[in-house]
């Protein structure tokens, strides 16, 4: 019965240890996949019009020269950076070819006060940004619905971009451009690809395959000790 039940045991959990190391494997792989895309499509510099029409218009690195719409301000809320709250701020940008894009600005600190919003520092004039073109992968989890004031700014808990576009009531590009730093508008700085890199998906493979071999060196120790004992029983 002894026997059983450590079979049992080794039978029921391997699997689910294997099955863990493999998906952690695939999430390395598309995460190191989408990183080395990223890598090749930031090497070169291209338009809003290179990317019209584009099946997967994202990561691409674009210089843009326009004006910001200062009065049309997205706050993208419970946004963190080195223990802090605030938001990310999302900017209309009207280029010199007629076309709109909203840029990330970068991540600006929240005020303890939360019925008033931090003030996010105006861009007049014509400028030239620099940054590649993104969005989430997938919707975000909300535990509340994300409700959104008719009037300007706007505190929003999520990026959904047709939403935003709707509600400039413009025709503006299907994807974000996050602003570099060090540039006319932009903000701290406080952007992931990802939100995990791929070498830890790769060391949470390593862990998941490292328990499954010591399910199986523990489920054969206590075989053989079993074996063990039994054969000192007999000899008694």
């Amino acid at each position: 019965m002894y026997r059983v039940r450590i079979v049992l045991l080794v039978m029921l959990f391997l699997p689910v240890l294997i099955g863990l190391g493999f998906w952690q494997l695939e999430r390395y792989h598309v995460k190191q996949d989408l990183e080395d895309q990223y890598e090749a499509r930031r090497t070169g510099n291209y338009t809003v019009a290179d990317l019209k029409g584009l099946y997967d218009p994202l990561y691409f690195q674009l210089t843009l020269t326009g004006r910001f719409d200062n009065s049309h301000n997205f706050y993208l809320d419970n946004r963190t950076y080195q223990g802090r709250v605030g938001f990310h701020i999302l900017t209309p940008f009207v280029t010199d070819k007629g076309d709109t894009v909203i840029v990330d600005r970068g991540w600006i600190a929240g005020i303890p006060d939360r019925s008033r919003l931090p003030e996010v520092p105006e861009v007049s004039g014509l400028v030239t940004i620099r940054g590649q073109s993104w969005l989430p992968a997938g919707e975000a989890f909300l535990l509340e619905d994300d409700v959104w004031t008719e009037s300007w700014p706007k505190v929003i808990q999520a990026i959904d971009q047709e939403r935003m576009i709707d509600a400039l009531n413009v025709k503006a590009e299907p994807w974000l451009l996050v602003q570099g730093h060090d540039q006319p508008g932009s903000l701290q700085k406080n952007f992931h690809l990802t939100n995990m890199p791929p070498s830890r998906h790769f060391g949470y493979a390593i862990q998941w395959f490292s328990m499954a071999a010591v399910l199986v060196l523990l489920g054969l120790w206590a075989l053989r000790k079993n074996n063990n004992n039994k054969n000192a029983v007999t000899q008694e």
